[in-house]
């Protein structure tokens, strides 16, 4: 249940099973042991991974909205 919105239920419908729990800690504990340049390369893999997924016009319509923005 969410905190925040008492009525809102947020759960996972999924049971989860005993290999889910060891995954989930083992995941944990890497990310925890990562150093901040490692954790930048596997998000910047992910994010290229991302984008390499898309089309070139929504590419090019993300490149649009980041860099070619009017100066006032």
């Amino acid at each position: 249940m969410s905190t925040t919105y008492p009525d809102l239920d947020v759960t996972d419908d999924r049971e989860r099973t005993p290999m889910d729990e060891k995954i989930t800690e083992i995941v944990e504990y890497e990310l925890n042991n990562l150093r901040l340049n490692e954790i930048i390369a596997m998000a910047s893999q992910f994010l290229t991974d991302l984008l390499e997924e898309k089309t070139e016009t929504e590419v090019q319509e993300i490149y649009n909205q980041l860099f070619n923005r009017s100066v006032h």
